[in-house]
């Protein structure tokens, strides 16, 4: 009876081993939680990722005035004294001038000026079509010169044809002194004083 009686107490210990055996974690269930996890945890990392910050940009200041660098359409009236046909003469009128302004280079001013003048005592005018450049290298002053076609018009004669050149300093006004010729004509003086002002600047 007792022989009974143990080997029964031994087969339920054998019983309550093998279920406490096949409830303990088996290690490869362990790894399988812990790679799940990891993958789990860089997929939520890839989806939601930390934003980059912006690079630092410098704000753009205005240019201040005393940068006149730029192309510019200026335009306004001029007048002075010419010397035509030997007789001195005052005249009037305006002009436009279409430049870019390079102030630190060699050639500071690069453009065309047209203008015109009409003879206060003498019959009709002149207009003229220039090449314009100047610079500031060694004068503080813009300075330069122009030179292109010229055509003198008027009611009692035919127009004539010549040519001028023109040596101008920009001080907030244009002082300007120009010599040139024309057919039939000859030779002419103009001394006067452009007040032009910029109607556009790029």
């Amino acid at each position: 009876m007792s022989g009974n009686l143990g080997d029964h107490s031994r087969m339920v210990a054998a019983q309550r081993r093998r279920a406490t055996r096949s409830w303990a974690p088996r290690p490869h269930v362990a790894v399988t939680v812990v790679l799940v996890g990891l993958l789990t945890w860089g997929d939520r990392a890839d989806a939601d990722p930390v934003p980059a910050a912006a690079p630092a940009t410098r704000p753009r200041l205005p240019p201040t005035v005393r940068d006149l660098d730029g192309t510019y359409v200026w335009l306004g009236p001029t007048g002075g004294v010419v010397r035509v046909d030997g007789a001195w003469d005052s005249a009037w009128g305006g002009g436009v001038q279409v430049v870019r302004v390079r102030e630190r280079a060699a050639l500071g001013v690069v453009g065309a000026w047209l203008g015109g003048v009409h003879y206060a005592a003498r019959d009709g005018g002149r207009i003229s079509l220039e090449a314009v450049a100047g610079t500031r290298r060694g004068f503080g002053r813009m300075l330069g010169i122009a030179v292109g076609p010229a055509l003198e018009l008027g009611a009692s004669r035919h127009p004539r044809l010549g040519g001028s050149a023109t040596a101008w300093l920009f001080a907030g006004f244009t002082p300007y002194a120009r010599v040139g010729g024309l057919v039939d004509t000859g030779a002419f003086i103009e001394l006067g004083v452009a007040f032009n002002v910029p109607a556009w600047r790029h």
